[in-house]
This record gives structure tokens, sequence and C-alpha cells, in this order.
């Protein structure tokens, strides 16, 4: 009823629907019919009990899921009595789940609900604890190992293991299930006289072997997590949206270009390439950073290069046309100009073309910044343009130098009297 006055969206000041208001109406009359029942509050287990059986109850529909309790207590004399110990219910969200999630979420109300009883019973062997359910694809889900289903069933599962265990559980068919009458909601004017919720199942009465069969959990298909594809391909197409994040998560260069260097011996793996021992080489280190170097190019300049490739020239209003460049062997952006004739080793006469504002860039500064030991801007820049032209370098430059701390203290005024 509850759940039908929320769905219907109506204000506090608002008149209900006629047959919501004759519904109501009805329902309001009907509680005073609970006032007729007694619930025992006290288990004679102490002093003639020989054997105490916890059996927990779970179930789910459309409109609830539900979880209910019963301990059994058997005397010397042999006779059961069974008493109701608990039960919780839960309205079932007002979005759209699947039946099978419902009665998972009642497995797993159900197992919060029977771990504090389990040490306040000071039950200590759990083959004198039973959890039941209806639903034979819970069942499958219990019995296979969390990592193999989805995020959500895989959470619940891994809580219901940790708090009951996996083995305890056990079918019980619908109409024999007390949790049914809490998920799908009796009248108060039925509840006094519902046997099947004070009372458990006929079957409770009775000695095990009588019990319902352990009915076997075939495996289910539904819910199952899907293996995700490697591509060991390390391309810009593939990797360009995926792998730039990964500037933002690492501190320095020097980690960045190591977890690369991994990531590339990984794939080299699964291609059955031999690669070099357990320490990364500086040819791994080195073929890392151009990896690097052509995934910040191709993201940032991906109009200059096709221009290259295409037309062999940078037309238009890029950055880059009034600068001489060309695509190296490897793909690379770099620039030339007057000193093509000079003796200078060959990254000193190309250099690698980098854009400016680039994470990549940042920790390339600063890592240069620290080899230098906290060198000025002008030392920097020598030592950059030894390897790459940076676009807006000084700039650049001057924020990782304003941004260090160490040379913000060396920066201080000493104080004097």
């Amino acid at each position: 009823m509850i759940q039908k006055l929320w769905l219907s969206r109506s204000g506090w000041d608002n008149d209900l629907e006629k047959a919501l208001q004759d519904e109501w109406q009805n329902y309001r009359s009907s509680l005073t019919e609970l006032e007729k029942i007694k619930i025992t509050r006290w288990f004679s287990y102490t002093s003639t009990a020989c054997k105490m059986e916890l059996h927990g109850f779970c179930d789910a529909s459309i409109k609830a899921y539900a979880a209910v309790v019963h301990l059994v207590v058997t005397n010397k004399s042999g006779s059961r009595q069974i008493s109701l110990v608990a039960a919780k219910s839960k309205v079932a969200p007002i979005k759209t789940i699947s039946l099978p999630r419902l009665e998972l979420s009642g497995a797993a109300l159900l197992a919060k609900l029977t771990r504090p009883m389990i040490c306040v019973l000071k039950i200590m062997n759990w083959s004198e604890v039973r959890a039941w359910t209806d639903s034979q694809i819970v069942l499958a889900w219990l019995q296979g190992h969390p990592s193999k289903w989805t995020t959500v069933v895989a959470n619940r599962t891994a809580e219901i293991h940790h708090l009951l265990g996996k083995n305890i559980w056990r079918h019980v068919p619908s109409k024999q299930n007390p949790a049914d009458c809490a998920s799908r909601g009796v009248l108060p004017l039925e509840l006094p006289n519902l046997d099947l919720w004070w009372r458990g199942p006929e079957w409770l009465s009775i000695p095990e072997q009588f019990w319902p069969n352990r009915a076997t959990c075939e495996s289910t298909d539904e819910e199952v997590r899907k293996s995700a594809t490697c591509n060991s391909t390390l391309t810009n197409d593939h990797l360009d949206n995926n792998i730039l994040g990964l500037q933002n998560r690492l501190s320095t260069f020097t980690k960045l270009i190591r977890v690369t260097s991994y990531v590339r011996r990984f794939m080299s793996v699964i291609k059955k390439v031999k690669h070099g021992g357990s320490f990364i080489t500086a040819t791994e280190f080195n073929a890392s950073v151009f990896t690097w170097i052509r995934i910040v190019q191709g993201h940032h300049f991906a109009h200059e290069i096709f221009q290259l490739q295409k037309r062999k020239v940078i037309n238009g209003n890029s950055s880059l046309s009034k600068l001489g460049n060309f695509l190296d062997e490897n793909g690379i952006l770099r620039m030339t100009g007057r000193l093509y004739h000079s003796e200078l080793n060959y990254n000193e006469r190309f250099p690698i073309i980098l854009p400016d504002k680039s994470p990549f860039v940042r920790l390339l500064l600063e890592k240069v910044h620290r080899e230098t030991l906290h060198g000025g801007a002008q030392l920097m820049l020598n030592v950059l343009n030894r390897n790459y032209w940076i676009i807006g370098a000084r700039n650049q430059i001057r924020q990782v130098i304003h941004k260090c701390i160490t040379c913000y203290k060396e920066r201080a005024a000493v104080q004097t009297q």
C-alpha cells in the first residue's frame, strides 16, 4: 500500500484517487486486528534443550523482498519447538530490477539478519544453521565464485559468503517458503492465523531426512561477467583516449615511462617476442619515450601530421606553419632550420616538436628541473633544446619553477633585525 501511495506521486495537499482512498481506508481499518497478535519473547532452550537450529528463509517479488528466521529447539524427549525469532522486509526499488537480483537482495538481507543471531545464541556448529531460498538462479550464483559474475551480483554474493558461507544454502518450494508472506504481503486480518509465518513449514517439526531434497544447482549464464579482450597493438588510434589519462595519474616522468615500458613488455609477451631480463633496459626506456611522444603529437598535432603525410607541407593558421618541420622514419614530428648543416648530433639539429600545456611536457620539465639541480629558466631551456623544441617553453618553465617547493624555500627572504 505504501508503495502505491509513493508511486502515485501525489503531493501532501492533493486528494488521492478514489480507488487509492478506498484501499487506504480498508487497510487502515484492518490495522486494529494487529492488537490480537501476541508474540512470545522467551525461547526455552537453556535447561531442557539438547539441540538448537536456525532456519532462515528469503524471498522476493516485484513489490518487496524479505527474510525471516525461525529457531527450532529439540528437547531431550525429541519434541521440536519452533519459534519466530526475527523478520525483516524492504520495499523493492522504484527502478526496475530483475527478479533474480531482487531474490539475491533478499538472500543478502537474510545473511545480515542471521549472522548476529548465531553469535547471540552461541551456535558454534554451522551444521545447525540452514538458509533457504526458492530461487535456483540465486543458488547457482552462491555456488560460483564472485569474480565470475557482474559487479552487482559479485558484491552481494561476496557479502553473503563472508557472513554465512555458501554450503548452508538449500532450495525450498515457493509454497512452503514463509518469507513469501512478507514479500507479497498479507492483510492484518489474515496474519494472526497464518501458521506458515509463525511456525514455518510443516516439515520443520520432523527429522531432517524428511526435509525437501537439496536441489542440484545447475550453472547459469545470467549475470556472467564478460571477459575483456586485450588489443596488443600500441598505436595512437587504440590508445589515444585511454592512455592519455595516465599522464595525470603518475607523479613523475620516470614513473610514467617505466609503467609504459612494463605495458609494452606485457604486449611483447602476448606476441611471444623475447625481451630483456627482469629490469627495464635503456632500449625499452627510450622506446617508451618515443611511444609517448607519438601519442602526444598525435593528440595535439593531428591536423598538421595529416598535412605532412599528404602534402609534405603545413598550411593554414597552425603554430607550426612558420617552422621548418618534417616526419622522420619513426613518424615523429621534428623541426629543421639553420642548424641543418652544423656538426651537432641528430637530435640537436632536428629537435622533436612538443606542444605546450600538456601533462607529458609538464612531467618532462619537472624532470629536467630536478636534473639541473633546480636550475633557472635559461639553463633548463638550453638542456631541453638538445632534444626538444617546446612551443612556448619559457612560460611553461617559469610555471614549473614557480611551483617548485624547494625553489620557493630558497627564494624566501631572510629576516633581519
